[in-house]
């Protein structure tokens, strides 16, 4: 029998344990946060995971099921050929898990590690060259190759992309384009005020489209026409949900992969309260609130020094901000099962609505509330860090994250709170969530890893936004399609 070690951060190696006679009641434990050694026990009929990461059930040939003893996740799949499965495992937050797995007859097991991000491949009686042609047929591709990276839009939000990528060993950027081709060359790289254009001269892997919705759609199909397999695209995605709704399908049956680029989920302290939330920090959580406070929204020429479209979406509030907690939500509680909202519009200067109340009721009568009001400030150096304060609230306690990224915990009946996070120290965007979002794209596309928002999950959130615009309407309660 063979046995090896994890290999260190985004260099992964292949474990293998091979067994040619049979193991009756064994087991293969390693705690993934060391370089731990794997042994065998005696006793375990499932697999156990003890951080709680999602994982779906998987029929092995010797008709063995596993099921995960927490709840499962329809976003991990399983691919089985004549005798082989493959299950992706991924975990948010560099955290201890502890994998217990049955050995069976016959059974050749190999783990790949990756930081954050585990595959375990079975082959069932199968010679260990299966692998390799299991990792040939995988859509990463080598980890010796870069990633082409072209971007389209240079406005004010690019520069967090454009810096991202160009910190980003595994990345080559090859181009910007911009319809002020002005823009584009202050990025300092080859810059295009035609997309086609750009397109044709640089062939990159992935498209970044940092774009505002209305021009997302023309991007997405000229990438299509011209052949491109892998985009990333700002959020909102498009105008609305039908067409939302078609771009996925036209890239869907293109066999190309839209990566909706909703960072929030990525800040440092959402994963560290995700992380004390499986850790049952709070015990049994009943309500989540969050309020929206980044004082930007006042007189006549309120977002124009940024982003100036901002002053004329008729669709405001929920549409551009509000849908990073409507995703941010459902990463932590799961998908809504109704919503009740009330909007309004506070500076006349704009279009659409920027203040506004949204009630979600999620599985198991848990409440989150979305308190948002753009024109209000809370106590921050940095009013765009956090963009306001939150809290979790359970019936063992209560978790609240500050305007400077500090996670704090308070137990029920105590008056001291404990930090789970010290305040953020990074100066740019959202603890720096952009580029946590894009070295997690890269990872996926070179290394496979599961990918987080993609555009098919996304539509999820799009249709909560319409349904919450339904009810600002028509002052009801809308219930959600669990489809």
């Amino acid at each position: 029998m063979g046995a090896g070690q994890m290999g260190i951060e985004g260099r992964p190696i292949i474990v293998e344990f091979i067994k040619k006679d049979r193991i009756r009641g064994g087991r293969i434990t390693t705690d993934i946060e060391l370089p731990a050694p794997w042994f065998f026990g005696k006793r375990c009929p499932c697999i156990f995971l003890h951080e709680r990461h999602e994982i779906d059930h998987a029929t092995l040939g010797d008709g063995e099921t596993y099921r995960d003893s927490v709840h499962q996740n329809p976003a991990s799949r399983w691919s089985a050929g004549a005798a082989i499965a493959l299950l992706t495992l991924h975990t948010s937050v560099p955290a201890t898990a502890r994998f217990v797995i049955p050995a069976h007859s016959s059974h050749s097991i190999a783990w790949i590690f990756r930081y954050r991000v585990y595959t375990l491949m079975y082959a069932l009686s199968m010679p260990t060259s299966v692998f390799a042609k299991a990792a040939k047929e995988s859509p990463a591709m080598s980890n010796a190759e870069k990633l082409r990276v072209a971007c389209v839009g240079a406005g004010y939000f690019s520069q967090f992309h454009i810096g991202s990528w160009a910190r980003l060993d595994r990345v080559d950027l090859v181009g910007v384009c911009d319809r002020n081709i002005g823009r584009a060359r202050e990025t300092g790289l080859p810059a295009f005020d035609d997309l086609s254009a750009m397109l044709t001269a640089t062939r990159p892997d992935l498209l970044d489209i940092i774009l505002p919705p209305h021009a997302q759609a023309e991007a997405i199909r000229t990438a299509l026409a011209a052949g491109i397999h892998e985009m990333i695209c700002q959020k909102p995605f498009c105008t609305d949900l039908a067409e939302a709704c078609a771009l996925t399908a036209e890239a869907e049956a293109a066999g190309v992969r839209i990566i909706i680029h909703e960072n929030f989920r990525f800040q440092p302290w959402y994963r560290r309260i995700k992380s004390a939330l499986d850790d049952g920090a709070v015990g049994p959580v009943q309500q989540v609130t969050f309020r929206l406070r980044p004082g930007d929204g006042q007189g006549p020429r309120a977002y124009l020094d940024r982003q100036p479209y901002f002053q004329t979406m008729e669709r405001f509030l929920i549409h551009e901000t509000g849908v990073h907690w409507i995703d941010t939500f459902r990463y932590f509680l799961g998908d809504p099962v109704s919503v009740y909202a009330e909007l309004r519009r506070i500076n006349p200067a704009i279009a659409g609505e920027d203040a506004g109340l949204v009630l979600f009721e999620h599985p198991g009568g848990v409440r989150a509330l979305f308190d948002g009001n753009r024109t209000l400030d809370h106590p921050a150096d940095n009013l765009r860090r956090t963009m306001g304060e939150a809290l979790i609230e359970g019936s063992d306690g209560t978790i609240r994250l500050s305007g400077d990224g500090a996670v704090h915990l308070r137990r029920f009946g105590a008056l001291e709170e404990t930090d789970l996070l010290l305040p953020d120290a990074w100066d740019g965007f959202g603890g720096d969530c952009v580029h946590k979002l894009q070295s997690h794209v890269v990872a996926g596309l070179l290394d496979g890893c599961p990918l987080e928002n993609l555009a098919q999950d996304y539509l999820t959130v799009v249709r909560i936004e319409e349904a919450i615009y339904l009810s600002a309407r028509t002052g009801r309660k809308i219930p959600l399609d669990a489809a």
